[in-house]
């Protein structure tokens, strides 16, 4: 998948992956990109690897990062009151993701014409992406890879 905001820069590579594409069997079927989930070493490797080549990076300059999934939750509105949570009818709580994101962008002063949001859920699109809570936590990864080209060029050379 692409953004449309990022594919309008000629400066910028990219891509969010899906579960749809590369060599991984099921339940990690087919573009898991997380070697501590239990997939194959080998496939998640070759996953990366092609990842990779079709994006023309160096996959050792690849930084990684680990997402945690947690139940606790300790700040759930800023000083000003600003909320970062959402309460459903059985008073369950859910960390409202893109309002945070939102919020640190627009702290950061990254303009609101610059932050698009696809609004896309993971947990009510199986069979596109792989989901933590609706695959019941055994499942693979997705990521988001973005190149700056000016860059990545200027450290390879």
């Amino acid at each position: 998948m692409q953004s449309q905001l990022l594919s309008s820069y000629s400066t910028i590579r990219h891509i969010f992956t899906t579960r749809h594409g590369d060599v991984s069997s099921a339940p990690y079927n087919s573009y898991n990109l997380a070697f501590h989930v239990g997939d194959d070493s080998e496939d998640v490797r070759k996953n990366h690897l092609h990842l990779a080549q079709k994006l023309d990076y160096d996959l050792t300059r690849l930084v990684h990062m680990r997402q945690i999934h947690s139940e606790k939750i300790i700040i759930v509105a800023d000083e000003k009151g600003f909320g970062y949570a959402v309460s459903t009818k059985d008073e369950s709580l859910y960390l409202d993701v893109n309002s945070i994101i939102k919020r640190q962008l627009e702290t950061a002063s990254v303009l609101p014409e610059h932050i698009e949001d696809i609004n896309l859920c993971t947990s009510c699109q199986l069979k596109t992406f792989f989901s933590y809570r609706a695959d019941q936590r055994h499942t693979g990864r997705m990521a988001g890879v973005i190149i700056l080209t000016d860059i990545h060029r200027k450290n390879r050379q």
